[in-house]
């Protein structure tokens, strides 16, 4: 007889319009073994044609520039000179992608800078499914998955917003991780960068004390051995969190680097970590609410960085050292990852754009 592994993912996935998809699963058994996928689209199980799908007859479907109609339940069945065995099911929904960004647009300079990944954190489907995609908006399908305890547009987080910040679209959302649960971040695959010319910016906005070392943007194995990204509360006083960054295979020299910059709690900042060969760059850029001027400050840690692999899943909103303990304590939006080392004149010219300054 054959044995199957159950059909991955399951029991249920989401995708977007346009993005690719695979589901597989893993039979084994007297060989040969062949197979042929099934979609229920709500009138039992059809075989899907292989003239239109090749891989209709592998064990790995795959699913490319998804369409509304490819929604249903996808099984597959594996034959030998036994018999025939039929996988567990798993259940697709294709979401229509969050709108691009606006020309003039804080997105679509950011576009320009031609990112890794871009998580705008737009969506506006439930997050408490625990599987409802983080759309990349670079194009390269690092797609994220939001935790079950995460809020965003559907439970009314908004990001930055006009007029205080015109750079934005008027109908921009984003993440809050809920301290203490489990599940309240945003997971994303790994980026196999593999340099150390790294460039790691987003928008935060604390709602309060934050937990020692809460992670914003962090890959970590289980050996430490890849070990890299941005935190905050690296140094925490009375509440009051430092910025901070981990790297060099979680070297005591970053995460204990101290940067003396402290982002201001209930607004908007726009934080940045740069990595180059031989160092380490911060950055804190904000609007002093009492002013209406811009405050920019960056703190450098000159000492060699390695190259970190990112090769496996990083994380928004937490670090994975201690994922619930970590959970940072507010609001994120707009995350990019790019493989180069950004200049303090194109992150400026970021945060002036989402900000309205000129010149």
């Amino acid at each position: 007889p054959i044995t199957v592994t159950d059909v991955t993912p399951a029991p249920a996935n989401q995708g977007y319009v346009g993005q690719t998809l695979t589901f597989s699963a893993t039979f084994a058994g007297t060989l040969p073994i062949s197979y042929q996928w099934y979609v229920d689209k709500g009138s039992g199980p059809v075989a899907i044609n292989p003239a239109s799908n090749p891989s209709a007859v592998s064990n790995i479907l795959t699913l490319a520039n998804l369409q509304s109609s490819d929604a249903g339940i996808y099984s597959v069945t594996a034959h030998n000179s036994v018999g025939d065995t039929p996988s567990s099911v798993s259940t697709l929904t294709v979401l229509t992608s969050p709108a691009a960004p606006a020309a003039g647009t804080l997105g679509a300079l950011v576009l320009t800078e031609n990112p890794v990944a871009y998580w705008r954190l737009n969506e506006m489907d439930d997050p408490s499914t625990g599987v409802l995609p983080a759309y990349d908006a670079s194009g390269h399908n690092f797609d994220g998955v939001y935790g079950q305890f995460t809020y965003n547009g559907l439970n009314g987080i908004s990001g930055p917003l006009p007029p205080a910040f015109p750079g934005f679209e008027a109908d921009n959302t984003a993440l809050a991780c809920l301290p203490g649960n489990t599940n309240s971040w945003v997971t994303v695959p790994p980026l196999n960068l593999n340099t150390n010319a790294v460039t790691i910016s987003m928008w935060i906005n604390p709602a309060g004390a934050v937990a020692a070392n809460s992670g914003l943007f962090v890959t970590r194995n289980s050996a430490n051995t890849d070990a890299a990204g941005l935190t905050f509360g690296s140094v925490v006083n009375a509440g009051v969190a430092e910025l901070g960054y981990v790297w060099n295979s979680n070297s005591p020299a970053t995460y204990g680097f101290n940067s003396g910059l402290y982002p201001p709690l209930n607004q908007w900042s726009f934080v940045a970590l740069v990595v180059q060969t031989n160092q380490a760059t911060m950055y804190l850029y904000y609007i002093d609410p009492n002013t209406s001027q811009p405050v920019l400050n960056s703190a450098v840690n000159s000492i060699v960085h390695s190259n970190e692999m990112f090769n496996v899943a990083s994380t928004i909103g937490t670090d994975p050292n201690a994922y619930v303990a970590r959970v940072f304590n507010g609001y994120i939006d707009d995350v990019a990852v790019l493989k180069s080392a950004m200049t303090s004149d194109q992150l400026l010219a970021q945060f002036s754009k989402g900000v309205g300054l000129s010149g």
